[in-house]
Parts: C-alpha cells; structure tokens; sequence
C-alpha cells in the first residue's frame, strides 16, 4: 500500500472514528462488494430463474451490512452523513463503472436497491448507535473503552 493511500484511510477512519476492529471487517466486506460488483455475470447462471430476485436481495443485503455496520460503530461528528454518503457514492460509482466494463451492464434496479440497502442500515446503524450511547450514559467506565479508535493508529504511523 502506498503511503499516501494509507494516510487516507487512516484520516477517513479518523473522521468517523471507527474503532481499529472494525476496520479489516469493513475493508474485507469492501471488497467483496467490489469484486461481486465487477466480476463477469455469467458465474450467477447458476441461479438461472432467480437470478433476478437474488441479484436484487444481494445488492440491498450487502449495502445495509456495510452502512449498518459503519454507523453503529462511527461516533465523529456527521458521521451518519457521512457514511451514508460513502456507501452511496461506492454503489453508484460501481454500478456507472459497469457501464464501461463489456461483461457487465448498469442497472437503475441495481441502484435502487443499494440506495434502499443504505437508507435501511443507516437507521439500523443509528437505532444500535443511540442505544449504546444512551447505555453507556448510565455507566461512564465503558466510555474509556471507546478511546481505542484509529487515532492511536495515526500515532503510531508518525513515530
């Protein structure tokens, strides 16, 4: 990994102050995303009839995992925004980037369902967030626990 890349995502982590164990669930999930989003289509003809359907259940499943899972852990500020938008721009860029791919075609369908992924797992994300906020409320030694986010990480890089 380059350098400049690293500190990206390190100051992208800061900025929604993921704590580091959730870091490689989301880069590993990421990915996936990513590879399923652009590999050739004709290794779902397994599915043949419900092809359809199942593409659909996968792309709103796969987008309310990963934006459920970022907002539940993410305590910066706006950081319901902006992972929101992180994983809106991720799915829209990755459908428009089929477009361009001769194996693959975008589809207003594929875009709906990540758009409605995200919207559910942010307020999934969010319900699990408030709640956790408002139990550690009660008990603030849980609190400390929380300060082991990706800040420390940026520490160590400048050392």
């Amino acid at each position: 990994m380059i350098a400049g890349e690293q500190n990206f995502i390190i100051n992208f982590a800061n900025t929604l102050r993921l704590p580091r164990k959730v870091l490689p669930v989301l880069a590993i999930l990421t990915l996936a995303v990513i590879t399923l989003s652009l590999w050739p289509d004709n290794w779902m003809s397994y599915f043949s009839s419900t092809r359809y359907e199942f593409d659909k259940i996968g792309h709103f499943s796969a987008y309310l995992v990963l934006s459920a899972l970022t907002v539940s852990f993410a305590t910066g500020p706006n950081a319901i925004w902006i992972a929101a938008l992180l994983w809106l721009g991720i799915g829209t860029g990755l459908e428009g980037l089929q477009y361009f791919l001769p194996h693959r075609w975008p589809s207003y369908y594929d875009l709906a369902a990540n758009f409605g992924g995200v919207l559910v797992g942010t307020s999934i994300g969010w319900l699990i967030a408030s709640r956790t906020l408002r139990r550690n409320a009660h008990h603030p030694d849980k609190l400390k626990a929380e300060d082991r986010t990706v800040e420390k990480l940026d520490l160590d890089q400048k050392i």
